[in-house]
């Protein structure tokens, strides 16, 4: 199978297998919050940003310095795998004094034992790192997603039940080492690879675990310092306003975020992995790049701008009438997720071309950090409303820049990628003006009623919008199996 036929099928489970997760953990979501309350929430959301970067850093940067490393022999991955266990154990293990320090701030301790709980689960993931890599490689993509879905499936059943006996916070640690520890056994029993033993391995691979340990680094130094930026809210929120207002932010975040990063996080591994293998044909290149980018926003940026339009009504109906307090901050973080889009997916292109792509997003985060910090410091004086906006503030004045930045010294040009934001953009905007248009010529049907008729106005505004664009049914040809510039081609 040719390398474009076996992106567009990988692709096509990789969606269909998140898009079943999305389901299953919006579900859940929708009965956990309506038994847990907002502190609740807020302790896990308290730990939440350090969990975020210990997990990317360990794992999610070995995976990624696995999937890109283009020949890797069964001895090599099985020095790596425990490197990787003297790496990991050090990294999630920094996770309990870096509670311990939140803790200080804010006066509650409750974190440090969730913190400590949170780094095992994290520990263990990693035993599962690199046969998981190996069977993304080979593009075996269902296989690692069915492994996932079961250990999602059985995770959801036993942690509802544990939240309705009282586990309260720790109902989310529950969930999570369920889905961890059984996402490792699955993928150990069906990958069936296994290390040799440390003592077997000699000084040839010693240059291996140097190349991928520089790879690491560079991915892991990107990713830390971009932390700050990404969580410098929640953190912010929670030492200055405590638990209860940090649950309400954080829900406001995770569902506005969830439309985009869903879909870009369910490709991410397809399209670098894609691009990887054809980093040095220009032209195939930039026709995987821009076609890549369609999919995920033609279907992410109407949700984004439909919770911009309706988040009272989104609030109400999935999480019930306490959670409408979260509903001025969901706007605020949608309009920042639907600025910030194009620069997250310009990531993919600078991870696909190796070598100083990693490092080259370091330096950009070097630049975008600071504007992070200043504008949630500037926002924090007006709660937590206040620093939603500081974000969207922030993400409005350094997403353009970074396209260009990450984009050029690749074979994509920004002037290539910009057209594919830009018409589904123009689409979701026109949906959000008729809305709000026809808001009060529209009946009074309930909340529910209420939100499924907004929701199929915006719809097929958005759909006849984006034929009416100039350009846009031309980029649909162009992008489906067997257009021009298709994966496929």
């Amino acid at each position: 199978m040719s390398t474009g036929k076996e992106s567009v099928r990988s692709g096509v489970i990789t969606v269909a297998g998140r898009g079943a997760q999305l389901i299953l953990q919006l579900g859940l979501a929708v009965i956990l919050q309506r038994i847990l309350t907002e502190e609740d929430v807020g302790v896990q959301a308290y730990v939440f940003p350090i969990a975020l970067l210990v997990q990317n850093v360990a794992n999610g940067g070995l995976q990624g310095a696995i999937i890109q490393h283009t020949g890797l022999s069964a001895v090599e991955a099985s020095a790596v795998f425990w490197a990787s266990l003297r790496w990991n154990a050090l990294v999630a293990f920094t996770m309990v004094p870096a509670a311990a320090l939140l803790a200080l701030i804010n006066g509650d301790t409750r974190v440090v034992p969730v913190a400590a709980v949170w780094a095992l689960i994290i520990f263990g993931a990693t035993f599962s790192a690199i046969p998981e890599a190996l069977l993304k490689r080979q593009f075996r993509f269902g296989v690692v997603l069915a492994a996932h879905l079961v250990a999602l499936v059985v995770s959801i059943i036993v942690s509802v039940f544990a939240a309705r006996a009282g586990a309260r916070y720790w109902t989310y640690l529950i969930q999570m080492a369920i889905v961890e520890f059984g996402r490792v056994a699955i993928i150990w029993k069906v990958s069936g690879w296994r290390p040799l033993p440390s003592r077997e391995l000699g000084d040839a691979t010693h240059e291996v675990v140097r190349e991928l340990r520089t790879y690491w680094r560079g991915f892991a130094g990107s990713r830390f310092v971009g932390w700050i930026g990404d969580q410098c809210d929640r953190l912010a929120v929670g030492a200055v306003f405590g638990f209860g207002p940090l649950g309400f932010y954080d829900t406001a975040k995770r569902w506005g975020t969830f439309a985009f990063i869903e879909p870009f996080l369910a490709l991410t591994e397809v399209a670098v992995a894609s691009l990887s293998r054809v980093r040095d044909d220009p032209v195939r290149f930039a026709a995987y790049a821009r076609n890549a980018f369609l999919p995920v926003l033609a279907a992410s940026l109407p949700v984004v701008a439909f919770l911009f339009a309706e988040p009272v009504g989104v609030m109400h109906v999935l999480f019930g009438e306490r959670w409408v307090a979260s509903a001025p901050m969901l706007r605020l973080i949608a309009l920042a997720i639907a600025i910030g889009s194009i620069g997250r997916l310009a990531q993919w292109v600078s991870l696909a071309v190796g070598g100083a792509g990693p490092h080259r997003q370091l330096r950009w985060t070097f630049v975008t950090t600071p504007i992070f910090l200043a504008c949630v410091v500037v926002g924090v004086r007006n709660g937590p409303v206040g620093v939603a906006a500081g974000v969207a503030v922030a993400n409005a004045l350094t997403s353009l820049p970074g396209v260009f930045f990450l984009l050029h010294p690749t074979h994509v040009k920004a002037r290539a990628v910009l057209p594919v934001w830009l018409v589904p953009a123009v689409a979701a905007t026109a949906g959000v003006v008729v809305l709000y248009a026809l808001d009060a010529r529209l009946p009074d049907a309930g909340a529910f009623g209420g939100l499924f008729v907004r929701g199929v106005l915006f719809v097929l505004t958005y759909a006849v919008a984006w034929m009416i664009i100039p350009g846009g049914r031309a980029m649909l040809r162009a992008a489906r199996p067997g257009g021009e510039g298709a994966l496929s081609a």
